[in-house]
C-alpha cells in the first residue's frame, strides 16, 4: 500500500469520526483552499481526488471537528516538566490526552472540548518571542500520523477524549507557566519620574523563597519543573512551584488565598498580594515612600493592565456531538441545512415534544418515584436576533403527520401556542370529567366530559409573561408548572367550581432574551424549585441565511414514518430500565458528579440534574425504539444535560439566591474583609438583625464567607467577615441524592471515552 492510499484510507476513517481533514505539502502548507473545510467535512470523492503521492494529512481544529484542539509543544525540553506540572493540579489528565511526536522532536497533545475552543494561542515563548508552546484550535490545523515523521506515542483518534472547559483551562495555564516573555510577571505600576520602578528594586533585593517562608509556606519536594512548595495549613503536597524555567512562583492550589490559582508571581507580585490585596499601586507607594506620581492601574489602557483585571465570563456552551444520536442527527441536519436556527434550540424543542408524544405510559422506576418522559425547556436567546422562534417551526412540521399517517396509527398530542396565564388554565386543558348532584333526579349528572387525551405540548414564545404571572398575588402558575413536571396530577383545594386532572402529561417550551430574563427573573423562583425543573438552553443565530429554503418533503417524510413506527409501539406503555453497563456508568461515574453541591443560583437551578439526566436518557432510549437504556443512550442524555448546565452557568453565573447575599458577597469581594457594623451599613441600616444573620449564614454554609476574630487593644475581639474563594455547599436532599465531598467543577462528560462500547445484547426493542 503506497503512502497516498494509506493517507486516503486514514482520511476517510477520520471523516467517519467527524474530523475535518485537509492535504498539505511537506512544508505544511495546504495544497487546496481549505477555508471551506473549517465549516464542512470533505466527501469521500474529494479525499480520493486530493490525497495523492507526496501529500501529508492534517486535521482541522475547532467546531467542525467536534471542538478539536492540539497543544503543540515545539520545545522538547518543556515536555516532561509540562506533564509533571499538569499532573500536580489534575492527576491523570495528561494520561488521557493523545500524544504524538513530531519530526522536529516536538510533541502534539490532542483532545476535544465540550465547549467551543479558542483560535490559535501562543501560550509560552522565549524571551525573544520564539514559540515554545501554542495551540491549534478554531481556524487552525496540524499534521498528524500517518504523515511521514509523525509518531504515535499513545491513544487513537477514535477514542479522542472530550475535556471540560475547566480541564482545557488547566492545560493552558500549565503551558503559560513556561512563558518567558516579560508580561508573564506581575508588573509594578508605572512611575512618572523614576526609571527604576519600586517593584524592580524589590525584586533585586528580595527572593521569592523568603517571602513564601514569611507567610507560612514550606518547601516541598523538588520537581522537574522546579522547587515545590506547600501552602499554609497543609502538612505536605505541592501547592505551588518555584519554576526553574522562568524564575517565577506558579500557584496551583485554589486554597492559597490571597494568591490566585493558575497565576505566576515574582517577588514584588507576592508582596503586593500579601500586603496590599494585590493593589500594585498601593504596594508601589509603600515601597517608594517618596511621593512619586503613580498612574492608577485602572486608568491605564486595557492592554497595559495586569492579569488580575482580565474579565473571565463563562464560555458560551457547546453541544457535545453525542447529543445528536440516531434519528436526531438526521432531523437536525435537515432542519439547519438552510436555516439560521441554533441546533441546540431545535434539539431541545424536539426532545420535549417527543416526550409529550410518548405519553404517560412509558416510565422509569427510581426508588418509589416514577419518572416519565416529561420535560420543560426555556430557550434563552443571546439577543432578539437569536432566532429562538425559528427553532420551533421545523419541529412543528415534523410532528404534523397528516401526509404519512395513512393507517391512522397514532394521534398527535394537543398543541397550544400559549401563553401561560394561570395554573387553572393548565389544569382545565387536561381536566377530568366532572359531575354535579341533581336534587330533582337525586343522582350525579355529568356536566363536563373532560379530556380523554392528557398529553399537552405548549410552545409559549414569551417566557417574560410567565415570570410576570408567577409574581401576581394568588397566581398558581408556578405551583402548577412544578406539579406538571412531577406527577402530572392536580387536585386543588377550592370550594367552588373545582377542577381536577389526573395522569396529565404536559411538556412545554418557552423563549426569552438574556437581557429580559436577567431583568425579570424573581430569584426566589430559582430557590423554590420552579427553575430547577427547566432545561435552560442558550441559543444564538448560527449563520446568515438571506433566503432560507423549506425542508425537502421526501426527506422529512422518511423521518416522520420512522417516528410514527416508534410512537405506535411506545403508545402501548412500557417500563424503561437501565442496562448493566449503563447502570455501572451511572452509579460509578455520572451520578457522583451530578449530585454534587454547587453554590449560588447555579447550584439551585441545577440541583435536579440527576432526575433531568435520567429523563433525557429515557427519551433517547425511546427514540431508539428500545426499553433498556444502553450506555449510548445514557451518554447522549448526559451530553445534552451538560449543555444545559453550561447554559445555566452562562445565564446565572455569580448570582446568589438572595439579593442580600449578593450585596454582601460583592462588597466582600471588593474589600476583602468587613466588620458586622460595616455590613449593616451596606443596607443603609435598613435591614433587620435576623435578615442580616440569615444572609450571612447562607454565605457561610456555601463556604464563601469565613468569620475571624480581630484582637483589640481594649475590650473583646471584633468579628471580621472575609470572602473565601473555595466554594462548597451542603447537599439539598431530593429523590436521587447521594453524598460527595469533592467540590471540583462538573466534569462528567470527560469520561465518555473511558467506557467500553455498549453491547447490543443489552438492548430490548419495544
Amino acid at each position: 500500500m503506497t503512502i497516498s492510499r494509506e493517507l486516503a484510507q486514514t482520511a476517510i476513517e477520520l471523516i467517519s469520526l467527524h474530523f475535518s481533514v485537509i492535504p498539505t505539502n511537506a512544508d505544511k502548507k495546504a495544497t487546496i483552499s481549505w477555508k471551506e473545510f473549517q465549516s464542512r467535512i470533505m466527501t469521500t470523492s474529494e479525499v480520493q481526488l486530493h490525497f495523492v503521492d507526496g501529500i501529508r494529512l492534517a486535521l482541522v481544529g475547532g467546531k467542525v471537528s467536534g471542538n478539536l484542539e492540539c497543544l503543540d509543544i515545539d520545545d522538547p525540553a518543556t515536555f516532561e516538566p509540562f506533564l509533571e506540572l499538569l499532573d500536580m493540579h489534575h492527576p491523570g489528565l495528561h494520561g488521557r490526552l493523545l500524544k504524538r511526536k513530531t519530526p522536529s522532536g516536538g510533541y502534539h497533545l490532542i483532545y476535544r472540548c465540550s465547549a467551543p475552543v479558542a483560535g490559535n494561542l501562543k501560550l509560552a515563548c522565549t524571551e525573544s518571542g520564539s514559540v515554545r508552546i501554542e495551540t491549534r484550535g478554531e481556524g487552525g490545523y496540524f499534521l498528524s500520523a500517518p504523515s511521514p515523521g509523525y509518531e504515535v506515542l499513545s491513544g487513537n483518534l477514535k477514542d479522542c477524549p472530550v475535556l471540560s472547559p475547566e480541564e482545557i483551562v488547566a492545560i493552558h495555564v500549565a503551558a503559560m507557566a513556561f512563558d518567558k516573555r516579560e508580561k508573564q510577571c506581575a508588573d509594578s505600576p508605572k512611575l512618572a519620574q523614576d526609571s527604576e520602578l519600586p517593584g524592580t528594586r524589590f525584586n533585586q533585593t528580595h527572593t521569592i523563597a523568603e517571602i513564601l517562608l514569611t507567610h507560612g509556606w514550606a518547601a516541598d519536594k523538588p520537581t522537574t519543573a522546579g522547587q515545590g512548595w506547600t501552602r499554609p495549613g497543609k502538612s505536605a503536597g505541592t501547592s505551588g512551584v518555584l519554576l526553574r524555567d522562568t524564575g517565577n512562583f506558579f500557584v496551583w492550589s485554589s486554597n492559597a488565598s490571597p494568591l490566585e490559582s493558575g497565576r505566576s508571581y515574582d517577588a514584588f507580585g507576592l508582596y503586593a498580594a500579601y500586603n496590599h490585596a494585590c493593589d500594585f499601586t498601593a504596594a508601589a507607594r509603600t515601597l517608594g515612600r517618596c511621593n512619586l506620581q503613580v498612574e492608577r492601574q485602572d486608568d491605564l489602557p486595557l492592554g497595559n493592565q495586569s492579569q488580575e483585571w482580565e474579565p473571565t465570563p463563562p464560555d458560551w456552551p457547546s453541544m457535545n456531538p453525542r447529543a445528536y444520536h440516531g434519528i436526531i442527527a438526521d432531523f437536525i441536519e435537515l432542519a439547519t441545512r438552510t436555516s439560521e436556527a441554533d441546533p441546540a434550540a431545535i434539539l431541545a424543542t424536539f426532545l420535549v415534544r417527543f416526550g409529550v408524544e410518548c405519553g404517560p405510559g412509558a416510565f422509569m422506576q427510581v426508588g418509589d418515584t416514577k419518572h416519565r418522559a416529561r420535560l420543560a425547556s426555556v430557550i434563552v436567546g443571546a439577543s432578539s436576533k437569536a432566532r429562538k422562534g425559528t427553532s420551533g417551526k421545523p419541529v412543528e412540521r415534523l410532528f404534523d403527520f397528516t401526509n404519512v399517517n395513512e393507517q391512522n396509527l397514532i394521534h398527535p398530542a394537543r398543541v397550544s401556542m400559549g401563553p401561560f396565564s394561570s395554573g387553572e388554565g393548565i389544569i382545565y386543558a387536561i381536566r377530568d370529567p366532572s359531575s354535579r348532584w341533581n336534587p330533582k333526579t337525586q343522582a350525579e349528572e355529568i356536566v363536563d366530559l373532560g379530556v380523554d387525551d392528557k398529553r399537552l405540548f405548549v410552545l409559549d414564545e414569551e417566557f417574560g409573561g410567565v415570570l410576570a404571572n408567577t409574581k401576581r398575588e394568588g397566581n398558581t402558575l408556578s405551583m402548577v408548572i412544578r406539579q406538571a413536571w412531577d406527577s402530572g396530577s392536580f387536585d386543588p383545594l377550592t370550594k367552588n367550581n373545582k377542577i381536577t386532572a389526573t395522569g396529565g402529561h404536559v411538556g412545554w417550551v418557552s423563549h426569552i432574551t438574556l437581557q429580559e430574563l436577567q431583568a425579570k427573573l424573581d430569584l426566589s423562583e430559582g430557590f423554590n424549585g420552579f427553575a430547577n425543573r427547566i432545561l435552560w438552553i442558550c441559543a444564538k443565530r448560527q449563520k446568515l441565511v438571506a433566503d432560507p429554503l423549506i425542508m425537502p418533503q421526501c426527506e422529512l417524510e422518511c423521518i416522520q414514518r420512522h417516528l410514527i413506527d416508534i410512537l405506535f409501539r411506545v403508545g402501548q406503555g412500557c417500563e424503561i430500565k437501565l442496562g448493566p453497563r449503563a447502570r455501572s456508568a451511572w452509579c460509578e461515574q455520572y451520578y457522583p458528579e451530578l449530585t454534587k453541591d454547587r453554590p449560588g443560583l447555579v447550584g439551585c437551578i441545577t440541583n435536579r440534574g440527576e432526575a433531568q439526566a435520567l429523563r433525557l436518557a429515557m427519551i433517547y432510549c425511546l427514540l431508539a425504539g428500545q426499553t433498556v437504556i444502553t450506555l449510548d443512550h445514557l451518554q447522549s442524555g448526559i451530553a445534552f444535560w451538560e449543555y444545559c448546565f453550561q447554559s445555566v452557568k452562562q445565564i446565572f453565573h455569580g448570582r446568589q439566591t438572595d439579593h442580600r447575599t449578593q450585596i454582601i458577597l460583592e462588597a466582600l469581594q471588593g474589600a476583602g474583609r468587613l466588620t458586622g457594623r460595616e455590613l449593616y451599613a451596606l443596607f443603609k441600616n435598613n435591614i433587620s438583625k435576623v435578615g442580616l444573620e440569615t444572609a450571612l449564614s447562607e454565605l457561610m454554609a456555601s463556604g464563601q464567607l469565613i468569620v475571624e476574630k480581630q484582637k483589640n487593644q481594649k475590650g473583646a475581639p471584633t468579628k471580621v467577615y472575609r470572602f473565601h474563594e473555595n466554594l462548597y455547599e451542603f447537599n439539598e436532599l431530593n429523590e436521587l441524592n447521594a453524598k460527595d465531598d469533592d467540590d471540583d467543577p462538573i466534569k462528567f462528560v470527560n469520561s465518555f471515552n473511558s467506557l467500553p462500547d455498549e453491547s447490543t445484547r443489552e438492548a430490548s426493542v419495544l
